[in-house]
């Protein structure tokens, strides 16, 4: 029944206007907070959906729901409403959402909330907001230095298969390194900087993600995390550089 529900939504996916959150975990030291706002006058129906590596369904234990592919509230008018999902059973497991329902004007938002609980060790949090529409190029600083570690999650929203080129450069702007990562339709991908890429460690900078290949209207998300020696860690938003 999952998979058919889940088909279902592939194909009816591109049809409205929808938000993404590039990267979503739960299981073992994680858990997760979605925040789901309604900015109008009017009930809002509101799905999110979670998308595994591959492009299928990723099951996260969620409150009152238990292992689910994701969630569909009615919102009230102006309303806020949190579903958090339930560290533990097992090792981690990650990806990326599909929001569906939000309107290309202002209607609802998501906040994609991570929380990550160590043995005697504070609790530390971060967040990745919604973005209502992918595109093909971004810039994101990172910084390997000092003990700080990067990491990048990267998923392709589009309903073909792409490319992504990555230019590593050095903070005088002069080119380091390339590399290409694939993306299968409605994959993603997470990794540390150093162990996919060990040229960046000990290094600074920033690395441009162009997609190649794919439709005109390919575009992937993108989000970057700043890992301290200490422990805490916070997200790094990207810089796009294309329109679409």
């Amino acid at each position: 029944m999952a998979k058919l529900v889940f088909l279902v939504f592939l194909v009816a996916m591109g049809l409205r206007a929808d938000g993404y959150i590039a990267h979503i975990v739960s299981g073992g030291e994680w858990t997760m907070e979605f925040i789901v706002v309604n900015v109008t006058d009017q009930e809002r129906d509101i799905t999110v959906w979670f998308i595994n590596d591959n492009g299928g369904p990723l099951f996260l234990r969620v409150l009152n729901l238990g292992m689910s592919e994701g969630f569909s509230i009615k919102l009230r008018p102006n309303s806020t409403v949190v579903v958090p999902t339930l560290g533990g059973g097992g090792p981690a497991r990650w990806g990326w959402a599909w929001v569906s329902g939000v309107s290309s004007l202002p209607s609802a938002s998501v906040l994609a909330v991570f929380r990550q609980s160590l043995p005697r060790q504070p609790v530390y949090e971060a967040s990745v907001p919604m973005i209502t529409s992918a595109r093909r190029n971004y810039v994101l600083p990172y910084d390997n230095q000092g003990g700080f570690a990067t990491g990048v999650a990267i998923a392709n929203t589009g309903r073909t298969a792409v490319d992504v080129l990555l230019t590593f450069r050095n903070p005088d702007g002069s080119s380091q390194s390339f590399a290409g990562v694939p993306l299968p339709v409605r994959g993603h991908m997470a990794f540390a900087l150093t162990q996919r890429f060990p040229e960046t460690a000990n290094r600074s900078g920033s690395i441009e993600f162009l997609v190649q290949g794919g439709s005109v209207l390919s575009g992937v998300t993108i989000i970057g995390f700043r890992f301290n020696p200490s422990g805490p860690f916070t997200t790094i938003p990207p810089i796009s550089k294309s329109v679409f």
